[in-house]
């Protein structure tokens, strides 16, 4: 929510064609999951903070009530293509520990696929590829993979797009990606433009 002051970032502005004016986003950052009206109503980004919480358990439960309210109000709303919100769920791989019943990660799965249908999108973000079970992986529409020199990534992304996309993820620069939509076929590489607020 604060403006970029990366002088590298702001360095590649030009090459957007954005102007050096950087800006925070508007937004909240909130310790406890807000009213649902107050969510679907609010502009700008919701933060749920809950870095208190050390217990990962109970992290992970606290995301699974948020989801569960979600899923139960969008149950009963008309099927949309247009995205109605955006859920990004941070450290995604606390929800596939050894110390959590297999039903945490299965749910997890199963709230992306039902929401995805209301418009609601479902994004995961975690370090490795592999904290995520083959049959997760395959649902997924839309991955992006940033630079890996971890094997076991490596070898999950060549399974899924190839090895020469493997090759080229170990040696991408900052500010790159591999980008594969699985509806539309071979994966790309993309720029990521830099960002106007605080990375």
């Amino acid at each position: 929510m604060e403006k970029n002051t990366n002088e590298e970032m702001l360095d590649r502005y030009a090459e957007f064609g954005m102007r050096r004016s950087p800006k925070g986003l508007k937004g909240r950052v909130l310790n406890s999951a807000p009213q649902l009206d107050s969510l679907l109503g609010s502009a700008g980004a919701t933060i749920v903070d809950l870095s208190d919480i050390y217990d990962s358990a109970e992290r992970v439960n606290k995301v699974a009530r948020m989801l569960d309210q979600i899923l139960e109000y969008f149950q009963f709303q008309e099927d949309s293509e247009d995205l109605r919100l955006m859920i990004v769920v941070e450290e995604a791989h606390l929800w596939t520990s050894k110390d959590l019943p297999k039903d945490a990660i299965r749910f997890l799965d199963s709230a992306a696929r039902l929401l995805r249908k209301k418009g609601v999108g479902v994004m995961l973000v975690s370090q490795k590829i592999s904290d995520f079970d083959p049959a997760m992986r395959s649902a997924m529409n839309i991955s992006i993979v940033f630079r890996t020199k971890y094997e076991g990534d490596l070898k999950a992304i060549a399974r899924i797009v190839g090895s020469e996309v493997s090759a080229i993820t170990a040696k991408l620069p900052v500010g790159y990606s591999i980008f594969h939509l699985a509806d539309v076929g071979d994966p790309f590489v993309v720029a990521w433009r830099p960002t106007y607020s605080q990375p």
